[in-house]
């Protein structure tokens, strides 16, 4: 499955793995991580983000990004 598109709730998702490697070497964690980005897909999402009145953005259009999210997950 490639995660590396958008997928059909408006969500681009791009993973990764990586090996964490502490000072000293006696910690080796792996880990998955991916970041996710909410894109503008509707009128009505673009509508309701631009009128959000704490915002400092007025001014999303269609396919901005408009929200994200990291996951990270440990992998034992």
């Amino acid at each position: 499955m490639n995660l590396n598109k958008t997928v059909s709730n408006g969500w681009r998702c791009t993973p990764s793995a990586h090996t964490l490697n502490l000072p000293g070497g006696w910690v080796e964690k792996k880990y998955f991580q991916s970041i996710c980005t909410g894109i503008a897909l509707t009128r009505g999402s673009v509508n309701c983000h631009n009128s959000y009145p704490n915002s400092p953005k007025k001014d999303f259009v269609f396919d901005d990004v408009m929200e994200s999210t990291l996951v990270k997950l440990r992998i034992d």
